[in-house]
């Protein structure tokens, strides 16, 4: 099991307002890095998207817990499951929790390009917030 987590602090905006972007799978395309993404779809409740033409993944809201956290699920195993979950604090922290159930090669070489996705993410985050 692959576990990642990132950070970012969001200091303009208030809890409520983090929670209503990120609970909207349409404003993550906003979240995604320029020109390794393609194929995006989303609604409120779904996106997906292919990654670098390697992976494509598919993500499904399972829980909203306003205005604390967000937790999304890819709805079939493939590539493999996974678990995002947002967690927002009061102070306007938001953080990435990421785990993949993959085999011990495959964390060998998701680690890096996952754990850079997320931080991308963040700092986007960021710059559509602030």
């Amino acid at each position: 099991m692959l576990k990642l987590e990132r950070s970012s602090t969001i200091t303009s905006k208030s809890q409520a307002e983090i929670f209503e972007f990120v609970s909207d799978l349409r404003n993550w395309e906003k979240l995604m890095p320029e020109g390794k993404v393609t194929k995006w779809t989303a609604d409120a409740d779904n996106c997906s998207f292919n990654i670098n033409n390697m992976a494509d993944l598919e993500l499904q809201v399972v829980s909203r817990n306003e205005p604390n956290s967000i937790e999304l699920k890819n709805p079939s195993p493939k590539p493999f499951p996974i678990s995002l979950k947002l967690v927002l604090s009061e102070q306007g922290d938001v953080q990435f929790q990421f785990e993949g159930e993959m085999n011990f090669f495959l964390q060998s070489v998701a680690e890096k390009p996952l754990g850079n996705l997320f931080g991308i993410m963040a700092d986007k985050l960021k710059e559509q917030l602030d």
